[in-house]
């Protein structure tokens, strides 16, 4: 607009009949730049900018589709031990290339904004660095393509972890998910509530876990085997049955070349059953 203003500052006055145009399209502008600001914050805070400058230079590379952020991407090498997945049910269905998986929002209304939860999904194939970054907007269900990026990759509904985060004010707060593959059957009921898979930059030689909470216990539970580099580190938990509106879940693992034991803590906000 500063531009136009300036043309017409400029134009003779035999000439006024240029501005006919421009005030009259000047409604449909105004009406039209919301719109491409929201889609533009909408892109920015769902893709992650410091990934997209490691995105995968093909087809499959990781950028915005639809208002869902995935694809491949170059990893540096790193010795995180991070927290890869948190479904209530994992998938252990076959992907088709027509599937559609769906992801129900959490009710976390009594802890904060449900509507501003972010939801994450990666590949826990060693090496595979795929992701997938988006948030829930007016619908309470995200629907996510199978034959966007992950058929074309042949990632298995086993090999993929999702999970639900938000940002707070002292880092990041992991959240549990349902997902499911649209127009299946609903599944059996596990015997424990929620399947939360972590995996380590380095071989593990042991590994144990602990809730943090009130009314939890605090004695550490031991997973009896070792695990390669990257290998997926599931955990299956059953939360208190008088469930707290947060828990922390301690994770400590033992590297198969150190005496030093691994200690990382995840902030959990735990949603309202289903009734």
């Amino acid at each position: 607009m500063k531009n136009t203003t300036v043309l017409l500052s400029q134009t003779p006055p035999i000439e006024h009949y240029y501005r006919l145009p421009a005030m009259h399209y000047l409604p449909l502008l105004l009406l039209l730049m919301p719109l491409y600001v929201s889609s533009t914050l909408a892109l920015s805070s769902t893709c992650d900018t410091q990934l997209l400058k490691r995105a995968d230079s093909g087809s499959n590379g990781y950028r915005d589709r639809s208002g869902i952020c995935e694809g491949l991407y170059e990893s540096p090498v790193s010795a995180d031990f991070e927290l890869v997945s948190m479904l209530n049910t994992p998938l252990i269905e076959h992907f088709t290339k027509d599937d559609v998986i769906q992801i129900l929002q959490p009710n976390l209304s009594q802890q904060m904004s449900s509507s501003s939860i972010s939801i994450r999904g990666l590949a826990l194939k060693p090496r595979l660095y795929y992701r997938m970054d988006t948030t829930f907007g007016a619908s309470a269900t995200i629907s996510w393509p199978v034959n966007e990026v992950l058929s074309t990759i042949n990632l298995g509904a086993q090999e993929l972890g999702i999970y639900g985060w938000q940002k707070i004010d002292n880092g990041m707060v992991y959240i549990p998910v349902n997902a499911k593959i649209a127009d299946t059957p609903a599944k059996i009921a596990a015997a424990f509530d929620t399947q939360v898979i972590v995996r380590a930059g380095v071989p593990i030689k042991k590994i144990a876990w602990r809730l943090l909470g009130d009314g939890v216990s605090d004695e550490y539970i031991n997973v009896s085997r070792s695990y390669a580099v990257g290998a997926p580190v599931p955990i299956l938990i059953t939360w208190p049955r008088t469930r707290p509106q947060f828990i922390k879940l301690e994770v400590a693992a033992k590297p198969m070349t150190s005496n030093e034991w691994i200690i990382q803590i995840f902030n959990i906000a735990l949603p309202r059953p289903a009734l």
